[in-house]
């Protein structure tokens, strides 16, 4: 009898064990939905995310980034790209705390991704300011997947100066990143800086809101060659848009602070299996 029972409770250990490895694999299934599909290509999806830029706080007003943020929740973004200069000082602690206690009010079902601009690292490019940005606001250069597109977000400011920390690191990051999903992203990739490649023409001088001509002319190549679909930035405080042998060039005004015709606002940005869409959305 003893043995029988010893049995009968091996069975059900064996029996709750199995029932758990198999709920454990469904939830898992549901909740973490892998990249690619059995071809190893990206899965196509429609989705929207928002660009904005240059909050720049305090030289903007923290009441309009929040502001800005109730809108963007109601637009129910899958994430928001902050194109660069989140604050207007570097390492300044009492911005640092307004933005993100702006960017908490995002819905907790939109995801956030910063890119660092000129006023958060400084010009030339400071280690404090690199130490204190990657604390407060994360990565310099990363990249994500979603729905179909590869993302890549970079820092114009590290890139474009030859002496920062990390230059050569980050350049070279970039080459094998568009390399290794070039077979599966053919098409669909969206590039994020915070420093427009050019303003009006890709041979125009050197100056303070564009990429220094060298490493401009790489970057072209590079995005014609990988067939990168858009490149958004910032910086210019402005709308402009601008297309280079297929790669769209757009630039995103203020969410805070206009220095041209148009309002403050941000970009939607609309993805279908097709293509996408975009249009500006000013705040009035």
């Amino acid at each position: 009898m003893k043995n029988d029972k010893r049995a009968v409770i091996k069975l059900m250990a064996c029996f709750f064990a199995l029932l758990f490895i198999v709920c454990t694999g469904c939830s898992n299934t549901q909740t973490a939905a892998l990249p690619h599909d059995k071809s190893g290509h990206f899965r196509q999806d429609n989705f929207r995310f928002i660009i904005a830029s240059d909050p720049q706080l305090f030289r903007g007003k923290k009441e309009d980034l929040d502001k800005a943020i109730g809108l963007i929740n109601d637009f129910k973004p899958e994430f928001v790209v902050m194109c660069g200069d989140l604050i207007e000082n570097p390492s300044n602690q009492q911005q640092i705390q307004a933005y993100q206690d702006a960017v908490s009010k995002l819905s907790h079902r939109i995801l956030l991704y910063n890119v660092s601009g000129n006023h958060d690292l400084g010009q030339p490019v400071k280690i404090e300011n690199v130490s204190a940005y990657r604390e407060y606001f994360g990565e310099f250069w990363f990249h994500f997947i979603h729905g179909n597109y590869l993302f890549v977000v970079l820092s114009s400011d590290i890139m474009r100066d030859i002496n920062a920390p990390m230059n050569k690191q980050q350049t070279e990051w970039l080459t094998r990143t568009l390399e290794q999903f070039q077979s599966k992203a053919t098409g669909n990739i969206f590039i994020f800086m915070h420093h427009p490649l050019y303003l009006k023409s890709p041979d125009e001088p050197d100056g303070y809101s564009n990429m220094p001509t060298g490493i401009r002319r790489e970057m072209l190549d590079l995005f014609v060659k990988y067939r990168v679909r858009a490149v958004f930035s910032g910086h210019l405080h402005d709308n402009r848009i601008n297309r280079y042998q297929g790669v769209d060039l757009i630039t995103t005004n203020s969410i805070t602070v206009p220095m041209g015709k148009d309002p403050v606002g941000f970009r939607i940005v609309d993805v279908t299996p097709d293509g996408y869409k975009h249009q500006y959305y000013p705040i009035e």
